[in-house]
């Protein structure tokens, strides 16, 4: 039995040599053959120069893509050069709870083909909440259940890794395609206030993050539109009705007071709906195109 690890890396110089000196025992304690492959997507510090430190032990396998690619595309890179009968995706994080990793292969020995961590704790309350509310609305729109509370911590087995990498469309968010493919999934449950990364614009990119799952599993922005619009006609017709009924009581209004209102409610619904069709129009542009996920540039210990 041989054991992937897969680790995306990014501008990682600060916490990278204590995650890697923290993960080491707990692998070397599992008593099976291993390899741990570290994605470096394109970090500007130390980062690449402490993977080559790493990669003295033929275990370890460095890929350096030539720029940043983002986080999926640098897991997919991963996914696609282990050689393991399971893979465990891992994130540079120094209280992830890699003491988990004997309870997960357990899991996967029983006959679990995706082995999800999931936090109980009741830590970073605003953040946990808004993710809460996303993946419950992207189940009710694309019908793809994400386990609530998981993170960058999961065991695949081969053979859904290899469904994962057959899947040829661009930008794919791993945990909502790991859920779609299917596969018998468990859950390794423990409780910690885990401290999310710190970095700039996480915001935007939690935003960005949410809209590619959306407008990549579910084509429901296309019936929003018509949901948009019947609200809005039905807002219309009170007003009118309202307009109306004033007017039977010889209270006049404006036309103005008919008109622009009306005006903007139909330019309004306009501009929304040809919103969404860029939107989809853009993402068929980006899949049109055939791009690769992401290039190589270097490679240690990889075998070809």
């Amino acid at each position: 039995m041989k054991i992937s690890f897969v680790v995306p890396c990014y501008n990682e110089e600060k916490d990278l040599k204590d995650f890697y000196q923290k993960l080491m025992p707990v692998v070397e304690s599992l008593n099976s053959d291993y390899e741990i492959i570290f994605v470096d997507d394109g970090s500007k510090d130390k980062t690449p120069e402490l993977l080559k430190d790493f990669a003295q032990n033929k275990n370890v396998k460095v890929i350096t893509l030539s720029r940043n690619f983002g986080q999926q595309s640098a897991l997919v890179c991963g996914f696609k050069n282990a050689k393991g009968d399971c893979v465990i995706e891992l994130d540079v994080k120094l209280d992830l709870p890699l003491n988990l990793i004997p309870q997960m292969i357990e899991k996967w020995k029983q006959g679990n083909e995706v082995v999800h961590v999931q936090n109980k704790a009741k830590s970073n309350a605003f953040t946990r909440f808004f993710k809460r509310i996303y993946l419950k609305f992207l189940f009710w729109v694309s019908k793809i259940d994400i386990p609530l509370d998981t993170d960058e911590f999961k065991l695949y087995d081969k053979k859904v890794v290899n469904e994962i990498c057959s899947l040829t469309e661009q930008d794919k968010q791993i945990v909502a395609v790991t859920s779609w493919v299917g596969f018998k999934q468990a859950t390794v449950q423990y409780s910690s206030k885990v401290k999310s990364k710190s970095g700039k614009n996480i915001f935007k990119k939690a935003m960005g993050f949410a809209s590619a799952g959306i407008i990549g599993n579910s084509t429901w922005p296309l019936c929003l539109a018509f949901w948009l619009g019947t609200l809005i006609n039905i807002a219309s017709q009170i007003c009118l009705t309202v307009f109306t009924t004033l007017a039977m009581f010889k209270i006049y209004l404006p036309v103005s007071a008919w008109l622009f209102p009306t005006i903007g409610m139909l330019f309004s619904l306009l501009f929304m709906i040809q919103s969404f069709s860029n939107t989809y129009l853009g993402r068929i542009y980006q899949e049109v195109k055939g791009r690769p996920d992401y290039i190589v540039s270097e490679t240690i210990n990889i075998e070809k």
